[in-house]
């Protein structure tokens, strides 16, 4: 269930390692919720347990909600959507957040970051950049501030390719 999953990615104070080791430490977030002292003692590399002693749901119930009522998706690690390259980085995000529809990441892709105050030159260029990944078959994936990410999003928007923003933040 999505609320053990969320559950265990609001574990304050495990970090992100400390909770991709408790991911792939149990078969289910569930059983890593109900599990108690002795079963994290055995967990390989996790530095402290103490977080995943606090067995409240309410807040993993109360971010379901608002999901629910803001028109947010949830994709988990286990979850077939998942995007296969994210899998392979060290401490992948047991939990992602997303609006809209979630594109093939699975196809070749172009992140494209820069300064928020960029000359028009720069934006220019940005944009170009994005439409012409975009009209190649390319992902365009970005931070989304404004400036030359936002630019190169909108290129890629404008030749027809995916658009990815990757925000450091809720959606909401």
């Amino acid at each position: 269930m999505l609320k053990y999953w969320i559950w265990l990615a609001t574990r304050r104070g495990l970090g992100g390692r400390g909770i991709y080791l408790v991911a792939r430490h149990f078969p289910s977030p569930e059983q890593a919720f109900y599990a108690g002292t002795e079963e994290y003692e055995q967990i390989e590399g996790l530095k402290t347990f103490q977080p995943l002693l606090d067995k409240d749901l309410g807040q993993a119930e109360r971010i379901l909600r608002k999901c629910y009522e803001n028109g947010i998706s949830i994709l988990t690690l286990q979850d077939a959507s998942y995007p296969g390259r994210l899998v392979t980085i060290d401490d992948p995000p047991v939990v992602l957040y997303y609006k809209g529809t979630l594109p093939n990441l699975n196809t070749p892709s172009v992140a494209i970051v820069g300064t928020r105050r960029a000359s028009a030159y720069g934006m220019t260029q940005a944009r170009r950049m994005g439409y012409g990944l975009a009209r190649c078959g390319c992902a365009v994936i970005s931070g989304g501030a404004r400036g030359i990410d936002t630019e190169a999003l909108k290129g890629a928007l404008t030749g027809g390719g995916p658009a990815v923003a990757v925000l450091g933040c809720g959606v909401d």
